[in-house]
């Protein structure tokens, strides 16, 4: 069988598994025990607020920084991240940051009808009490976003491409955005708007491979519909380098969440 491992973060129980695991413990020059962490080949982890899958992954104690490479995709609640590697830092056992290394992108749908999408070279996504609260994109920036009214309703889509851009995050859901570096935005009604054009290259919505529960950690492998550069547009059912962070001023652009004529 598959080896396993427990570990608690936040008062509730990480799952991984793999084909192979290495548990190593290495004397650190303040004279304890780093313990390093080593799997390969279908990883899975599973955590009620979070879940992965990979090729192989490393983590060490001395940093805290679980390294995912080879397709890593990572899920929270709504939002899905991918990218070529992806770290997850910990502080305090609890997940603190989120990196995205290079082809860095991040979906999120709450209704899996319309996508929500962020893409960039390196993306930092910033959680607090196991909620993202903001999110850095750094290079190539591009955004998908659809705005909604009060009452939860759609009202339009706002497709902007930048330098970098900066994210703002309450209740697992975009609250404002700011733009950098002559951004360059587009705000369509719904009506008007072609949802399937408007999916970025690499857009890939896996469902298949999520871990949903501890069982799922050992279920037979589950290949990928197609790699995120083949897959055709999604069609809903039914119906560990640390990028910089971002120290700069906003430069003007219509945010999603208001009218195309207001500026920021």
């Amino acid at each position: 069988g598959r080896p396993l491992l427990i570990t608690i973060l936040e008062g509730d129980s990480l799952f991984m598994a793999s084909d192979t695991l290495y548990a190593l413990r290495e004397d650190t020059v303040a004279g304890d025990s780093a313990r390093q962490l080593r799997a390969f080949h279908d990883v899975r982890i599973y955590k009620s607020d979070l879940q992965a899958i990979s090729d192989s992954l490393t983590y060490s104690t001395t940093d805290s920084i679980f390294r995912l490479f080879q397709n890593p995709i990572v899920w929270s609640d709504t939002s899905q991240f991918f990218a070529d590697t992806v770290n997850i830092l910990l502080a305090d056992k609890k997940v603190d940051r989120i990196f995205l290394r290079n082809n860095g992108f991040i979906i999120n749908s709450p209704d899996e009808l319309f996508f929500n999408q962020i893409k960039g070279k390196n993306i930092t996504a910033f959680f607090e009490e196991s909620e993202l609260r903001r999110m850095e994109v750094a290079g190539n920036a591009e955004s998908v976003y659809y705005a909604r009214d009060d009452k939860g309703g759609y009202v339009g889509v706002n497709k902007t491409v930048c330098s970098e851009m900066m994210l703002y995050f309450g209740d697992n859901q975009v609250e404002r955005i700011k733009f950098f570096t002559e951004p360059k935005a587009e705000m369509q009604p719904m009506r008007q708007a072609d949802h399937k054009a408007l999916q970025m290259p690499g857009f890939f919505w896996e469902k298949k491979r999520r871990p949903m529960n501890l069982e799922s950690l050992f279920t037979p492998r589950t290949e990928a519909s197609l790699p995120p550069s083949a897959a055709p547009p999604y069609e809903p059912e039914g119906k560990a380098d640390m990028p910089e962070g971002i120290e700069k001023t906003p430069g003007s652009a219509p945010t999603p969440a208001e009218n195309q004529g207001d500026r920021q």
